[in-house]
C-alpha cells in the first residue's frame, strides 16, 4: 500500500504539487494499482473557502482519488479505492492572500494536532510506503511544507507504541518515505528551451530542481506516457493551449515526461543503485 500526502492546490502549471501534476500522478497510480493488486490511500485537505474539493465538487482532490479523467460518469474510475481522507485544515494561499490568515490555515495549524490527525490515517490504512514533497515544499508553497513536517512527524510517531492517539489504534510503522523531485537537469532543459523560444518559463531551475546524486528512485513510466499526457492536457483551466507542456516536441516528450523521480528518505539504505519500483525489497 501506498499512501500519498498532498494538499488540495489551486496552482497552475504542471510542476510537483500542482493540481496537473497530481493528474499526472494518478495515471501512473491508477496503472500501478490494477497490475500490482495494491490499494492506494491519498490524504487532501480543504481548500480556501472551506469546501473538500474545487470547482465541480471533485475537480482537485477528490479527482485525484475516484478518477483522473472526464465528468463524473466516466468510466475510468481507476484506483481502487477504499476511501478518500481530509485532515480538515484550510488552504493557506500564499502568503499575502487573506486565506493565509484564516485560523484553520493548514500552515499555522499545531503541529502535534496535525501529527495526531494523519496519525490515525496511517494506523488504520497500514501503508508500506509513503510519499509528500520535500522540505522546501516542492516550489515553496507554506502549506506543502507544513505537509512535510507533519508527515515526517506523523512516519516516526505512527509506530511508536507511546504515541496515543484519540482512538487509540494500534501502531503501524511504514516501511519507507519518499519525496518526490523534478531532476535539476531537466529543469534546467525546460528552462532552456522555453528561453529559446522567447518565453518567460515562468520558473527558477535551481530553486525547484533535485540534484541528480540525490535522487534514489527512477520509475519507467514510458509505456503509459500517452496515458499520462492525456491526464495532464485534460485539466483545460490550468493547462491551455498555449501552456509550455503542449510545447514540448513530440521527439523529446519520452525524455521529458517519460519518468518519475523520487527521493527516499527513510527507510532505504545508501546505494549506487538506482531504484526502479518504490516497493524494492519490501
Amino acid at each position: 500500500r501506498i499512501l500519498e500526502i498532498y494538499m488540495n492546490s489551486r496552482n497552475t502549471g504542471g510542476l510537483t504539487g500542482s493540481v496537473p501534476r497530481l493528474r499526472q500522478v494518478t495515471s501512473e497510480l491508477a496503472d500501478l494499482a490494477k497490475s500490482r493488486g495494491i490499494t492506494i490511500f491519498i490524504i487532501g485537505h480543504i481548500t480556501k473557502d472551506g469546501q473538500i474539493a474545487g470547482p465541480k465538487t471533485l475537480e482537485h482532490m477528490v479527482d485525484v482519488v475516484l478518477y483522473f479523467q472526464g465528468e463524473l460518469q466516466s468510466r475510468l474510475k481507476v484506483l481502487r479505492v477504499e476511501s478518500a481522507y481530509f485532515l480538515e485544515y484550510r488552504d493557506s494561499g500564499i502568503n499575502a492572500s487573506a486565506a493565509h490568515h484564516h485560523p484553520n490555515a493548514f500552515a499555522y495549524a499545531d503541529l502535534g494536532e496535525a501529527t495526531t490527525r494523519l496519525v490515525e490515517i496511517i494506523r488504520q490504512v497500514r501503508p508500506h510506503v509513503m510519499v509528500t514533497y520535500n522540505e522546501n515544499g516542492s516550489y515553496g508553497h507554506p502549506d506543502h511544507i507544513m505537509a512535510n513536517r507533519v508527515t515526517r512527524s506523523a512516519f516516526d510517531a505512527a509506530g511508536n507504541p507511546d504515541f496515543v492517539d484519540n482512538r487509540s489504534l494500534d501502531p503501524w510503522q511504514p516501511a519507507k518515505l519518499y519525496y518526490t523531485a523534478i531532476p535539476l537537469a531537466r529543469l534546467r532543459l525546460f528552462h532552456q528551451m522555453a528561453a529559446a523560444r522567447g518565453e518567460n518559463p515562468g520558473f527558477d531551475p535551481e530553486a525547484l530542481g533535485t540534484p541528480e546524486k540525490d535522487l534514489t528512485s527512477i520509475i519507467d513510466v514510458r509505456d503509459y506516457l500517452a496515458q499520462k499526457l492525456e491526464a495532464l492536457f485534460s485539466h483545460q483551466s490550468q493547462i491551455g493551449p498555449d501552456s509550455f507542456f503542449k510545447r514540448v516536441p513530440e521527439e523529446l516528450r519520452e525524455e521529458a515526461f517519460g519518468f518519475e523521480y523520487f527521493v527516499c528518505v527513510k527507510g532505504c539504505k545508501a546505494s549506487d543503485r538506482k531504484e526502479e519500483d518504490l516497493f524494492e525489497k519490501l
